[in-house]
């Protein structure tokens, strides 16, 4: 990323700062070339006391980053040491190194050259400038100009306006096809001097190129891909592709060079698949082709094979040309169609692509899983990541084996949606992942490792936040029988009963002891989890879907009787409910009555006793009493 900042910037971010008061240097990381491959690549610098990154620049054989750091130094002896990186999906890695001694540099004096860096013939241009130390330059007289001279020469400097010079800039910029946009912003504040040498070189080349041969044009290599599909034309053309600007790429694709450059690709891995059957069949006496009866490719098949993937890769070298391969019918793929090529580097070629695709949003997880489908069928293949699991339990390099676990991590781990990694992770674990992981973790490579922790701590995670959805229920969700009485306890006043029951009969007769059983179990639960979290589409595949809101649709009229049931169903409980109450009220009423006809009985009692006392003047038990008249004893 462009900018300027000082040491341990972290990767390029902040904001930017005044250099340091003590000697430092300052070091101007340009831009990079003749890459091998193309990288995520940035670069790391460090002096015995400070350490910065540039920014990310992705996919790219030949990065600029014109990127500006003040790095504090000890002092002349001190050394400037800078790596070439590569920032993976999961982690980084360093591709090479150099250094450069600053005992010779000039104070104040800019030294721009471009460096190896130990990766074949890949080089890093550094501008590296001694600030507050260095040897001190022996002061130059200055030639003593005349008025007129002084005059040329500021009028030869530049001979163009401002803004016409800042217009054709624009251009530069622009076939440049830089990814972000704080590259093209820090291109923007170079100063006018630079920017004229970079049009003038431009200019020369648009001129040459609109000038030039016949054959230096995109309508002149589509029609030769289509008149000789050789792996020569391929050849030549992948060596064009290194060094055209953005607009030529372009006009390529526009006139369907990339749909023509696929379709080559298809036509030999169709041609092996051919071969194969026919094999199989005169082994067999007919059928598909067997594993151990692949056709085995000829070298000039594998040379074809391999320009048309190296071609595919000049294209993908920006995001121009991915997007476009990620818009293409068929270039994806058939470039999934090679994982299984017997060039073992071409198929490292092919795992780097497909994980780039993979990762490009917003539909590159999408493309390469329909891609892999299209595998499946095309290859016979039982799973649509049977080819993945079984190349990484027998690949024998380590290159191998890191390229096909980034494509898996990049695979699983790449979409938002937690179930989508879910069900894909699934699908790799019943292929037998898990062992083939396991027997992987006996390799001693730190960057295997890495790609193994990522895949145990994505899986512990997303496990982990799927408990956390069932948590409002308070339900132990791996108890089989505790979740049944949960449900079953949400059902009652739903209606919804009857309907649970008729589900629960159709699992009943669904096979346990076959492989289609299994499959409809499976495709069951899929069906289920998707309509539990109201997905847009429901299906078995990414191609084959059908709109949830057509679905539910077509049970409006159930629902509502459903619903007519659920109503009924409450109105009778309560009637239920009312008569027990009625019921206990009664009972209570009958007692109250009994309990006041025994009061009264006891009343009446207690009265006929007193009124015979007050008749007779003597109580229960013999007692006279004196009566007011004075009658008694």
């Amino acid at each position: 990323q462009g900018g300027t900042l000082r040491g341990g910037g972290g990767g390029g971010d902040g904001e930017p700062a005044a250099p340091p008061d003590g000697p430092h240097v300052k070091v101007v990381v340009l831009a990079g070339r003749n890459f091998p491959d193309a990288l995520n690549a940035y670069v790391k610098l460090d002096t015995a006391v400070e350490s910065v990154k540039t920014g990310v620049v992705q996919k790219s054989m030949a990065p600029e980053w014109c990127y500006t750091a003040y790095l504090q130094v000890t002092g002349e002896e001190d050394t400037l040491q800078f790596a070439l990186c590569d920032k993976k999906a999961f982690g980084s890695k360093e591709v090479g190194a150099s250094a450069i001694s600053l005992e010779r540099l000039k104070k104040d004096v800019e030294v721009a050259h471009w460096y190896k860096v130990d990766w074949q013939a890949a080089e890093v241009q550094l501008a590296v400038t001694a600030c507050k130390f260095g040897i001190v330059p022996t002061p130059k007289k200055k030639p003593v100009l005349t008025a007129a001279q002084a005059a040329a020469a500021t009028a030869t400097h530049i001979p163009i306006s401002h803004e016409e010079l800042e217009s054709l800039f624009a251009e530069v910029v622009k076939n440049l096809a830089l990814p972000t946009e704080a590259q093209r912003d820090a291109m923007f504040q170079m100063p006018p001097e630079s920017k004229w040498r970079m049009v003038q070189q431009h200019g020369l080349a648009s001129k040459k190129r609109q000038e030039g041969r016949i054959e230096d044009k995109p309508e002149y290599w589509v029609g030769k891909l289509k008149a000789e599909p050789t792996m020569q034309t391929c050849s030549e053309l992948r060596v064009l592709l290194s060094c055209q600007p953005l607009t030529w790429l372009q006009r390529f694709i526009e006139l369907d060079g990339l749909d023509i450059l696929s379709g080559i690709l298809g036509d030999v891995e169709k041609k092996h698949l051919n071969a194969s059957d026919a094999a199989a069949a005169a082994a067999d006496g007919g059928g598909k082709a067997s594993k151990s009866k692949r056709y085995k490719a000829t070298a000039e098949d594998l040379a074809l094979e391999s320009e048309c993937i190296r071609c595919l890769r000049m294209v993908m070298n920006n995001e121009f040309g991915l997007r476009a391969v990620l818009s293409s019918a068929t270039t994806v793929k058939n470039l999934t169609l090679t994982l299984d090529s017997q060039g073992l580097e071409l198929r490292g070629v092919v795992l780097k692509l497909l994980t780039v695709t993979c990762m490009m949003p917003p539909d590159g997880h999408r493309v390469l899983l329909q891609a892999m489908s299209y595998y499946k069928a095309v290859k016979n293949e039982k799973a649509r990541f049977e080819g993945l699991v079984r190349s990484l339990k027998k690949a024998t390099t380590m290159e191998m084996k890191l390229g096909f676990m980034y494509l898996i991590n990049a695979l699983i781990n790449s979409p938002a949606d937690i179930d989508l990694r879910v069900a894909i992770r699934n699908e790799f674990l019943r292929l037998g992942l898990a062992d083939v992981i396991a027997a992987l973790k006996s390799e001693a490579n730190d960057e295997l490792d890495l790609q193994i922790d990522v895949f145990e701590e994505e899986t512990n995670l997303d496990a982990t936040e799927i408990k956390e959805r069932f948590q409002s229920l308070e339900v132990d969700i791996d108890d089989v029988d505790a979740v049944f009485r949960t449900l079953r306890k949400r059902l009652d006043g739903t209606g919804l009963n009857p309907t649970f029951l008729s589900i629960m009969r159709n699992l009943l007769v669904i096979p346990v002891d076959s492989e289609a059983g299994t499959k409809c179990w499976l495709l069951t639960a899929r069906v289920i989890r998707q309509i539990s979290l109201q997905k847009e589409s429901l299906g078995a595949t990414d191609e084959n879907t059908v709109k949830l809101d057509e679905l539910l649709a077509t049970v409006e009229q159930e629902t509502l009787e459903i619903e007519h049931e659920a109503k009924l169903e409450k109105l009778d409980k309560l009637c239920k409910k009312l008569k027990k109450q009625n019921k206990t009220l009664k009972i209570e009423l009958d007692e109250k009555i009994q309990d006041n006809k025994n009061q009264l009985e006891v009343i009446k009692a207690k009265k006929a006793i007193i009124k015979k006392a007050v008749e007779t003047g003597e109580l229960p038990g013999g007692v006279r009493v004196a009566m007011p008249d004075g009658k008694g004893g």
